[in-house]
């Protein structure tokens, strides 16, 4: 099997574990989710429950930007954007960390040990860059945090950049939930925490160019 044809069967595989179980259990993660963050709670169940939610975003179809909104709401927005962004980075660990001890034996066997080094090699320099444009997209957050596990991106450099993405996309979120002006800025704070990682990295690129 040529190596670009198990690579995209293992992309396959991946997206696959992440998107099943949000078609399966959405309404279900949903409603539960909402239920552990509900406003009237006491201050440190919501926290606790929205740190708790965020990590296991990584294995279960949890869905983290009405967590992170509902931290806004309820803790306010420094609270709120505080244990917002312990939980997704504590998630981006544990998605590392799985990649690493589960994904990187089997990849290994699959598509052998030349065709992973190339390919880690390739990714390693722009690591940063991808790390930072898919943080706020659902799946593929999930995604490149067990794939930056597989390929072995230097841990500093991961928890660095995912924790200030994280923190970025927390803001937005929380700062959505503690306006409460309803739907409108939900939907704003959605498109934000997209665009602004992006525009980051265009930006960067171009001071870069420009050296």
């Amino acid at each position: 099997m040529r190596p670009a044809l198990r690579w995209t069967i293992i992309g396959i595989v991946t997206l696959a574990a992440i998107l099943i179980p949000f078609v399966l259990f959405e309404d279900r993660m949903n409603a539960w989710s909402e239920g552990l963050t509900r406003p009237n709670l006491p201050p440190a169940a919501i926290a606790g429950a929205v740190v708790l939610l965020l990590v296991l975003d990584v294995l279960l179809p949890i869905p983290s930007s009405i967590v992170s909104t509902a931290a806004g709401a309820g803790l306010g927005f420094l609270a709120g954007c505080a244990a917002s962004t312990a939980g997704l980075t504590g998630g981006s660990l544990l998605g590392y960390a799985l990649g690493r001890r589960f994904g990187l034996p089997l990849i290994r066997r699959t598509v052998g040990e030349r065709d992973l080094q190339h390919l880690s090699e390739r990714f390693h320099r722009g690591a940063a860059w991808a790390l930072v444009a898919l943080r706020p997209v659902p799946v593929l957050a999930e995604a490149s945090g067990l794939f930056a596990g597989v390929t072995a991106v230097p841990l500093p450099l991961y928890i660095a950049v995912t924790t200030l993405s994280n923190a970025g996309i927390s803001a937005v979120y929380c700062w959505a939930g503690a306006s409460a002006s309803g739907r409108g800025s939900f939907l704003l704070a959605f498109a934000a925490s997209i665009a602004l990682p992006g525009a980051a990295m265009v930006l960067s690129r171009l001071l870069a160019r420009r050296k």
